[in-house]
């Protein structure tokens, strides 16, 4: 099986959806914004994940 490696830590995937997902962790961009307190992610899931907790504070 081939495998996918990065190219700034040597981790080592068996699709490249994987390993495009991980390089974001070497990314410093955090472009997903939360609009109740400006916290930043980098993926679109923990902005959906940090957003439920601000529903739960109501």
């Amino acid at each position: 099986q081939k495998k996918h490696t990065c190219p700034y830590c040597s981790a080592e995937f068996t699709t490249y959806h994987n390993l495009k997902s991980h390089l974001l962790t070497h990314n410093q961009d955090k472009p997903y914004v939360c609009i109740s307190c400006q916290a930043r992610f980098r993926r679109l899931h923990e902005l959906k994940r940090h957003t439920k907790l601000h529903a739960q504070e109501r």
